[in-house]
């Protein structure tokens, strides 16, 4: 993989959504989880500055506000991501700051997948009192998955 991303010079928002995606599904592997995280970690910090100070051009297709919003969507998606491989790794105080972000920040409850990433970190990371009214309100708002009940 690394040869080719030399090989055709690949880079940006390209770049990142590679790694992003690889991340994922070696995730779901449960191995080389290593891996995963430094993928994932490229594309989450690329994600959140691109978010936050964006340096790539708006494309001349997307207003502003849509722009700003597929901006949001992948870091949210990116940060999902690196969330949930830094629970399967046992890092669950640094994953549940990106789930937060994902799920509660940007997605504000509403996103059924990024709310389980959510769920099964705040477990590990934050005391009950913290977490349960908002697992709570997902399962009575239906944007729960059947671990978060």
């Amino acid at each position: 993989m690394e040869s080719a991303i030399a090989k055709y010079d690949i880079k940006g928002a390209c770049l990142a959504s590679l790694y992003n995606n690889t991340a994922w599904e070696i995730q779901k592997t449960d191995k080389n989880l290593e891996e995963a995280e430094k993928m994932s970690a490229i594309a989450t910090a690329w994600a959140k500055n691109e978010w936050k100070k964006p340096k790539e051009t708006k494309p001349g297709y997307l207003t502003t506000k849509q722009w700003d919003a597929s901006r949001t969507r992948t870091y949210a998606m990116y940060a999902d991501t690196y969330g949930m491989i830094n629970y399967k790794s046992g890092n669950y105080k640094k994953g549940f700051t990106y789930a937060e972000d994902a799920a509660i920040k940007i997605g504000k409850g509403e996103d059924a997948d990024n709310n389980n990433t959510y769920a099964l970190l705040a477990e590990k990371a934050e005391s009950p009192g913290k977490y349960v009214k908002e697992l709570e309100q997902f399962v009575k708002n239906g944007k729960s998955t059947s671990r978060i009940k």
